[in-house]
Formats: structure tokens, sequence, C-alpha cells
């Protein structure tokens, strides 16, 4: 393979100061007396070392580094390199002349030897083409830092070097640090590539430090945390101090996010942080004890909470994985992450509606699921206003077609995703998941073998149509973000936790029916949640990003709830799962479900609506008016 012509002059240059490393090791070991060793030892340890070394270069590939660039990782294979060419050499030459004429430490003397003149030479070369560098784009470098925006980084780590290093050494850098607040008192008064460090006693100290920075005429019109993860305490901390002084706050990427030495697009702190939510911990044993080895069958496979359901199932082994998703192109997504994610683990992908009893029998017939996690719903509340009768159809007929199935089939275990909106449902959509409940557990009121799970909770956060990609959709345009009622508030929790505690809860249900209701903790403004992005964004709400309110849509109400108070929460073994009986006797008007489905296949959407109000009493549209 012909090599580059950089790459031998690099060659020449190490094996020309690997030659005369071992002569200046001898003479500073002995001096003149080095003239009293027999010549033909010498060219003897002369020709093993050079040997050696060549070898041990390229091995390590170190003629293949670039000087211009050389760090740590440069230096410590140059160490290797010096290190194996010297021992092997040395035990090569004892089997050769038994060390003969040559004192012990002469390997010693060669090794820093050697390794200073590849250092240095190395170093010099970076030095003096920084130098260069600075020179030729100096002035228009130190024109460019004026315009870039001052800030200040939360967090003496390797993240904040890396970007320090980044905002250094480009000439069109965004950012200028001015400033490093760290929480340990030792840093206080030293420097980061040049960048003061100030000590920050705790999180809500940040207000003094900044002062402290005013008064050395350092005034950041940004605040970028450093840590990769934040607590909520911490978060809301940190944001109230940066609302408070009027500069925007964002986060470091990861260092593996720089593209080219600079990522210039600093991110928002991970909006989860401001949910106050401990994460929560699993059982994984009774995770494992369920799902291994078993046949389980997802539909709506492909929605945001169905296929977050499949990336945890199949971390658990099981037997087989069957995906059922209407949506071609979001059951392409799944299956094609899959392939990347559990390749080992068997798969079948298949388009099919809930509402088909006869293709969910064969679905059903052909593969025996163990397991069924029943996620399919339409689940978008002013589309659900418009479009009564297909939203039924789903959710509560597709329910029942696929309650049916399990009981036919004698599953293992049967889980139905609801919502808080089933909860004094002011609209179509939750009074079609309440029914939903109801059908689930009517359909199996005489399956004692069973378990039959119904697990309820608010919202998830970046499920599609959900209110943050929202938002984050509109950050990225300019704004103005849009919320509907300045007392909107809602219930919120990650995807992934929600998922998780989907089955978890399988995992510790026993056979027969049961409602189990996750903690989703306290409930939060809209408002306040725009508020807090647009400041993680890096802008000030109401002044850089506005936020319009629009009035409450159709079927929407200020707030949910989780539960019905005749509805008696149990604990349970995990702490973010409660159960409830109240609905294990439920038995439908069969004649009235009749009704509904017959008006809503002939498209009567006012009849839809009457005969769904009769079927959940609960179901009051005026609670979605303020």
């Amino acid at each position: 393979m012909r090599l580059p012509k950089r790459s031998l002059v690099s060659i020449l240059h190490d094996v020309i100061m690997a030659s005369l490393s071992l002569p200046i090791a001898y003479y500073m070991r002995l001096g003149d007396a080095v003239w009293k060793i027999a010549p033909m030892h010498i060219v003897e340890h002369f020709l093993l070392f050079i040997g050696c070394y060549l070898a041990a270069l390229f091995g390590f590939s170190m003629h293949r580094e670039v000087w211009r660039y050389v760090s740590i990782n440069e230096l410590k294979t140059i160490a290797k390199v010096i290190t194996v060419s010297v021992a092997i050499s040395y035990a090569a030459l004892f089997m050769v002349q038994r060390l003969a004429d040559v004192p012990r430490s002469v390997p010693v003397i060669q090794w820093m030897t050697l390794g200073a003149m590849l250092s240095s030479s190395r170093i010099g070369y970076r030095l003096l083409r920084e130098s260069h560098k600075e020179k030729k784009h100096g002035k228009h470098h130190a024109e460019t830092t004026k315009r870039a925006i001052p800030v200040v980084i939360l967090g003496a780590n390797d993240h904040a070097e890396g970007f320090i290093r980044a905002m250094q050494r480009s000439a069109e850098a965004p950012y200028r640090v001015i400033a490093v607040l760290d929480k340990k008192s030792l840093r206080d008064g030293r420097s980061m590539r040049g960048v003061p460090i100030f000590y920050l006693a705790d999180d809500h100290a940040v207000l003094e430090a900044m002062k402290r920075l005013e008064d050395r005429g350092l005034v950041p019109q940004r605040m970028i945390i450093a840590q990769e993860h934040m607590d909520h305490e911490q978060a809301v901390s940190v944001l109230s101090a940066c609302d408070m002084l009027g500069i925007g706050l964002a986060r470091l990427p990861r260092l593996t996010d720089f593209q080219q030495g600079v990522d210039h697009d600093i991110k928002p702190i991970a909006i989860e942080d401001l949910l106050g939510r401990v994460q929560s911990t699993h059982d994984i044993p009774a995770m494992d004890a369920l799902l291994r080895g078993a046949t389980v069958l997802i539909t709506g496979a492909g929605g945001s909470i169905g296929s977050e359901l499949v990336r945890h199932i199949v971390q658990h082994q099981p037997k087989h994985v069957v995906l059922v998703e209407q949506n071609e192109y979001h059951l392409y997504l799944i299956d094609k992450e899959l392939m990347q994610l559990a390749p080992a683990i068997p798969r079948t992908a298949l388009v099919a509606d809930v509402r088909d009893a006869a293709h969910m029998e064969r679905i059903f017939a052909l593969h025996q699921p163990h397991i069924v996690f029943h996620a399919a719903a339409l689940k978008h509340v002013p589309l659900a206003e418009i479009n009564p009768e297909q939203t039924i159809l789903t959710n509560v007929f597709g329910t029942q077609i696929v309650a049916r199935a399990c009981v036919r089939h004698k599953v293992q275990a049967m889980v139905l995703i609801s919502t808080d909106k089933a909860v004094h449902p002011a609209n179509v959509m939750g009074a079609t998941k309440r029914l939903a409940e109801y059908v689930w557990m009517h359909e199996t009121r005489y399956a004692d073998a069973i378990k039959v799970v119904m697990v309820r909770f608010g919202n998830v956060l970046g499920s599609t149509g959900s209110v943050v990609p929202l938002f984050q959709e509109q950050l990225r345009a300019g704004g103005p973000l849009t919320v509907t009622h300045p007392d909107m508030e809602r219930y919120f929790m990650t995807i992934r936790e929600a998922a998780g505690l989907v089955i978890q809860a399988a995992a510790i249900a026993h056979a027969g029916a049961s409602l189990y209701v996750l903690d989703m903790g306290t409930p939060m403004k809209i408002v306040h949640l725009a508020e807090q992005m647009i400041r993680l964004a890096g802008y000030r709400p109401y002044e850089e990003i506005d936020i319009h309110f629009t009035g409450l849509r159709a079927g929407e109400k200020l707030t949910e709830e989780l539960v019905y108070h005749t509805e008696a929460l149990q604990p349970t073994t995990h702490s973010k799962i409660r159960r409830s009986d109240s609905l294990a006797h439920v038995v439908l008007d069969d004649d009235a479900m009749d009704e509904l489905y017959h008006v809503c296949h002939a498209y009567q959407p006012q009849k839809s609506r009457f005969w769904l109000q009769r079927l959940v009493q609960e179901y009051n549209p005026e609670l979605a008016k303020v």
C-alpha cells in the first residue's frame, strides 16, 4: 500500500529520532567510556531496536496521526510504541548477547529521551501552526469574538473544557465563554483554558455568583449547563435565577455531538427535568417472568405508546413479537428499528385494523399470543369531535374485537392502554376510552384465569400530536407559542417511563380484572410549560418569543383527573402504581351497544353521540365549557 507523502516524512523523522536516542542514552550513562564498548555490540543493539521500533510504529499506526492535532491520545500512542520497542529489543538483546556492555539504566534513559524527542517535535509543530493561524486570522477572529454572545458555563468538567476549546479554535464561533461556575470550592480563582472559574456554593447561589461576575465587568447574556443530567430542583432553581436576571438558559450537547470541532447549536435542557418526577425503577425479574419466552402482540405498535412498549418488550427476550398497526409507514419505521435494536427476536409486522374482526381473528389464530397490549386508538380530541363515528368504531368496537379475541384464544394477560380523559369525559375521545374500559371488563367477566389489566395515565411527553412537539416546532419557526387557555393544566410523564410502568403493571397483576392508575405527580400549567421551554431554548418569553392564547378547542377541559371518587385505589408492590377493582363487575347494555354500532356505520354523528352518552353517563360535554 502506497503511503502519503506526509506519512513518509513522519516515519523518516521518527526513525531518525529513534536512531539518535540510542547513542544519546549510552553517552548520558557512560560519558566518554562509551567508546570502550565493542562496536559489534552497538551495531547489534541498534539494528534490533530500529527493527522493533518500526514494527511497533506500524502496529500502532503512529505514522497515520496528524501532527497538527496532537493531543493526549497521540502522546499515549508514542508512549506505547516506545515501551513496546524498548522492551522487545532489550529482551532480544539479552538472548543474543546477555546484555554485555549494556548498563541497566540505558533502556530507562532511552525511553525518556526518545519520548521527549518525539513529543516535543509534535507539540512544537502544533504550536507553530497555531501561531501562524492566529497571525493570519487574528484581526478577523478578534472582530468575531466581539460579536459573539458572552456566556457563562455552569460546571467545570470535560464537556465545558471541550466547548471552550471549540469556541476558541473557531474563527466563526457564535459564543464567547467569559466565566465558569463550579461547586468545588478548591477551583475558585483558577481558570480553564484561560477562562476564570468562580465558586458556586449551591444551585440557589446562582444570583450571588452572577453578581460577582458583574462586579468584575463580566456580563453574560446566556448561561449554559455543562452537565448531561439535572434533577428537578436544580433545573427549576437555575431557570428561576436566569429568568430573574433576564438571560437565556441552554445546555451543552454531549461531546459526541460535536462535528468538526464545533457544534454551534447548543441544546435546550431536557424538558423532563422540569416535571418534578423521580424516574421510576422497575422490578426487572417480574417483567422478565411475564415476557421471556412469550409471544407478545401489540396493537397500535407504530404509535407513540405502542412503539415504546415494543422497545421495552424486546429487552426481555420474548419468543415472538407480533406488531399490529394500521398505518403502513409507522409500521415500517418500528419494524426497521427492531432490525437494529433486536435482530435476534423473531417478529411479524402486520398491516391490520383492529376494527376488522375477521382479520384480527386470523391473526390471533395464527400466532396464538400469550400477552396482548392494546394501544391502538384514535386519541386527538379535536379530530375526535369532528369524526365521532370513526373514533367510536376504533376506540370502542376495535377494543371489543381485541378483547373477544383475547378471551377466545385464552391469552395469559391482556392490557388496555387508557387515559385520564376517561375520567368525567367532556369529549368524544374521553367518552370512548371510558366505554373502552367498560368493554374491556365486560367482555372478560367470565375469564377468571386471564390477567385483565387496564392502565390509566395522563399525557406523555413527545407523543405524536402532543403539546411538547408542537411547542418545539413553533420555537423552530421563531414563535409564537400557542396555548389554549392560561389556566389549562395537564399531567405529564415521559413516554419511556409510561411504557415501562404499563409493563410493570401487567407483571404485578393477578388473574382477574383490575384497573391500574399510574402516579403522575402534580399537574403542570401548559402556559408555564411554554414559558420554560422558551427559556430553555435561550429566549425570553413574551419579549423574544411571544405566547398567544387561542381559546379552548371543542371538547377540551381545563383540568384532567386520574380517578373517580368511587374508585378506591390501593397500593401495589410498586410505588408508582395503584390498583382498583371498581370496574371488575361492569355489565354493559348489549342493545345500546348494538344501536351505537349501527348508527356509527350509518354515519349519523348526532345519534352516535346520543348513544355514546347513554352508555357513558359520566360523559358531559358541558364540562368543556369555561
